[in-house]
């Protein structure tokens, strides 16, 4: 699905400002929800020339039906 949202972005002119989720940290989420390895064969996937990391925020973090985990679960992953 990452890829997909990669691709529907890239022949957008101009900077995509925000794109949530990358296609590695899908992959670590999967490794980490089933214990098989899975990032290492994204290891040649498109690279985002520049990005930002945001610092944890507890405040804003909402527990839901997608997200079902904690703040300490989110500062692991």
């Amino acid at each position: 699905m990452a890829l997909e949202d990669l691709a529907a972005v890239s022949t957008e002119p101009g900077y995509v400002f925000f794109f949530d989720r990358g296609l590695i940290g899908a992959a670590v989420g999967l490794e980490h929800l089933v214990g098989e390895p899975a990032a290492a064969k994204f290891a040649s996937a498109p690279v985002f020339p520049k990005l930002f990391l945001a610092p944890p925020w507890p405040e804003i973090l909402v527990t839901d039906a997608e997200r079902r985990h904690g703040f300490d679960a989110a500062l692991t992953e």
